[in-house]
């Protein structure tokens, strides 16, 4: 059992390896969160800060560079003022190196102070251990010549040794072996890789740890679905160069990539980095296959015009990259209301993940489309790009749809009734408008008092106090008449659609379909959500799921695998949840259909 507040220290690696990133969102945030919570004290070397600050320097400098290089480029296009006129003269501003230097040294500043930081120095060190551990090529220090230049790291796991004694917990995070190795020699020193290990391990001691776990879990498909959604051109990078032992290169230097296809076939949760009240912040680690059309120009096989000094007949070449990946990301799930929130993630494709990478024309695309489709149909399934157009013919035929229809049905036999009361209200308000002498309205309003349902005072006893009231309610009665009378529901539904619902006391639902976005893939499964909501709030929720059909075969060309098409409707909370609210729209008009008779009657 963990004892709070936990001693922390960090290594300069962990800084790197979260890009410095000290914002709301961030893991090196919930160092703060947990520093203010009491469940850490964080303890740096100053070597550590220091060399953060170094980094974050040099990775300023290496912003402003990339900054003016890419105005130079903007302007070898566009004049100055032209941009400006377009919109883009934010791109070409000269970045003040200063200012932005000393705006990162102050995040970083505040991130210490917020973090209550206990400095280590170098004062009471043991020098001739250090060097010892050198010459006997001990760790910290080893074999190869950089990592015998690791001094640095030989002061802070002595600063750490000479801070802690042997009853007081500290844990380290770093992604130094050899660091970590110079650290063990200590049982009361805790090794982490990685901050998120260190978290996980911190929110193990809650009780809310295990129902989080099982909560994700339970969730896994609404997850995966709503990271699949988030996927697209701007957080997939696609490395398409590799290098050999030599350095020489291999492959291509893609100028622009896009995503072509995403399946995601699982995940695992990695940690749980936070637990909030309701809001649970875990990383998971993401299974999937992607596709991604990549385009470069062909320089090296293009003409140097000598007189103009460029490039001529420079061909734009296409490769389509299959890759199977895995790769992290972070989400917010509130265990309430089940929604889902992705924190921004980046996708790296690489020589890792390659699976296959070939180079095609449009010819050659159309035709591969071409003989896809037509192999897909031999064998009885839909071509690829059919699937839109499938589910949309299907939906309206669908039990689904034809549940809901019904539903919205009922609801407008329901509005209709209101057109009937919104003229009654307004007879009524006309007639107690109408010049009433005392008597009569003094007996109406002594008829009204013992509805106690009515929403008056009648404890005010000036009769035209009263009946000004009476004639604002009755005003307000005609207007929400009208309004649910004028709100029919559709007589079909669609994907992609956000309907609108006006129920009792006029609170407002919305009934969501997502759409399918992309193209599916051969034997992947995709995922349509459908949700109630009421004001932002997800009352219940279902799912459209399209299992996509394939069939493979082995050598000798029998069968070897495959599945059907498929289309599943979950959504049975959702039609509850409807019911719901069209049986108590139901109670509303009856009780709303009492009072009009109950008021006709008192002004006979």
């Amino acid at each position: 059992m963990i004892k709070y507040p936990l001693n922390v220290t960090i290594d300069t690696n962990i800084f790197e390896s979260n890009k410095f990133d000290f914002g709301t969102d961030s893991t090196l945030n919930l160092l703060v969160k947990n520093v203010q919570n009491g469940k850490i004290k964080l303890v740096l070397s100053n070597i550590v800060i220091c060399e953060v600050e170094n980094h974050i320097r040099r990775r300023v400098n290496e912003i402003c560079q990339k900054a003016r290089k890419l105005r130079k480029e903007y302007l070898d296009i566009f004049p100055e003022q032209y941009l400006a006129d377009i919109g883009m003269g934010l791109y070409v501003k000269i970045p003040d190196k200063e200012t932005i230097q000393q705006n990162a040294k102050d995040t970083f500043a505040k991130f210490l102070e917020d973090c209550k930081v206990e400095r280590l120095d170098t004062s009471n060190i043991n020098l001739e251990k250090i060097l010892e551990d050198y010459f006997a090529i001990r760790a910290p220090f080893e074999t190869s010549e950089k990592k015998r230049k690791e001094f640095p790291d030989a002061f802070i796991a002595e600063e750490i040794k000479k801070r802690f004694d042997s009853d007081e917990i500290v844990a380290i995070v770093s992604q130094d072996n050899g660091f970590k190795k110079a650290c063990t020699n200590s049982k009361n020193h805790l090794l982490f890789s990685s901050l998120g290990e260190l978290f996980n391990t911190l929110n193990k001691n809650d009780e809310e740890y295990t129902s989080a776990l099982d909560l994700i879990k339970n969730n896994s498909d609404s997850i995966i679905q709503t990271i699949k959604r988030m996927i697209d051109d701007s957080c997939v990078e696609v490395h398409g160069l590799s290098y050999d032992r030599d350095g020489i290169a291999e492959g291509y230097d893609y100028d622009e990539t896009y995503l072509e296809h995403c399946y995601l076939s699982g995940m695992r949760i990695h940690t749980i980095d936070d637990i909030d009240g309701d809001i649970i912040t875990a990383s998971l680690w993401i299974h999937g296959n992607i596709d991604v059309n990549c385009y470069f120009e062909d320089f090296d096989n293009a003409i140097w015009d000598s007189e103009e000094k460029e490039y001529i007949c420079v061909e734009v070449r296409h490769i389509l990259e299959k890759h199977t990946s895995r790769f992290a990301c972070r989400i917010q799930l509130n265990s309430k209301t089940e929604e889902i929130r992705v924190l921004p993630f980046k996708i790296v494709l690489g020589g890792d993940s390659r699976k296959s990478r070939v180079e095609i024309d449009d010819e050659q695309e159309a035709l591969y489309r071409e003989l896809e489709d037509a192999d897909r149909e031999n064998l009885g399934f839909l071509p690829l790009s059919k699937y839109h157009d499938m589910l949309e013919d299907e939906l309206n035929e669908s039990p689904m749809a034809q549940a809901i229809l019904n539903l919205f049905d009922q609801y407008n036999d329901i509005s209709s009734c209101y057109e009937e009361l919104a003229i009654l209200y307004d007879e009524i308000c006309t007639q107690v408008k109408s010049d009433m002498d005392e008597d009569k309205a003094k007996s109406f309003i002594t008829a009204l008092s013992f509805d106690k349902n009515i929403p008056i005072d009648f404890s005010v006893t000036a009769t035209d106090e009263l009946l000004a009231e009476i004639i604002e309610w009755l005003d307000d009665k005609y207007n929400m008449a009208s309004e649910k009378m004028e709100r029919n529901l559709p007589d079909c539904i669609e994907y992609g659609e956000n309907i609108s619902i006006l129920g009792t006391n006029c609170k407002f639902y919305t009934l969501s379909l997502d759409e399918l976005h992309g193209t599916p893939e051969a034997g992947s499964e995709e995922q349509i959500k459908v949700s109630l909501l009421s004001d932002k709030e997800i009352l219940a929720k279902g799912y459209v799921k399209l299992t996509v059909g394939y069939l493979d075969f082995d050598e000798d060309g029998g069968a070897s695998d495959g599945i059907e098409d498929s289309i599943v409707y979950e959504v049975d909370d959702i039609l509850e949840a409807l019911k719901d609210v069209i049986s108590d729209l139901k109670e509303e008009l009856i009780n709303e259909q009492k009072l009009v008779k109950f008021l006709q009657k008192v002004l006979e």
